[in-house]
């Protein structure tokens, strides 16, 4: 299992990428004063929630809505690393259910164990 993360306020991003995870400043490149975030390069992952329409059910449909979370790629004197921007480039990093009115209107697929269903 992966240590503990920090968390703090988006607005923050741009100068804890300053420092490595130990609190120690990051070696810069020669000339260089700081890593500039927004010059870091965009890379953007898109991922799935899913809910069960009933639980209780042996055969329950399954609708699901995507997920996008941004990430940048930057780089210090030493290594290039990723830092998660979801919540900096001004989007939420948490599902955007769609409106009830259009989650009504999605499409479910149903899931089967059985190949031959399908």
């Amino acid at each position: 299992m992966s240590p503990p993360c920090p968390s703090f306020n988006a607005s923050e991003l741009p100068t804890r990428i300053q420092q490595v995870a130990d609190g120690r400043r990051r070696k810069l490149e020669e000339g260089a004063r700081r890593i500039e975030l927004s010059a870091c390069e965009l890379f953007k992952m898109n991922q799935w929630e899913c809910e069960l329409k009933d639980e209780s059910m042996q055969h329950s449909p399954i609708s699901c809505w995507p997920v996008t979370r941004f990430f940048r790629l930057c780089k210090d004197k030493n290594v290039t690393f990723s830092v998660e921007t979801t919540a900096w480039e001004g989007k939420t990093s948490v599902a955007s259910r769609p409106p009830s009115s259009t989650h009504n209107q999605s499409t479910t697929f149903q899931w089967t164990n059985n190949w031959s269903e399908s």
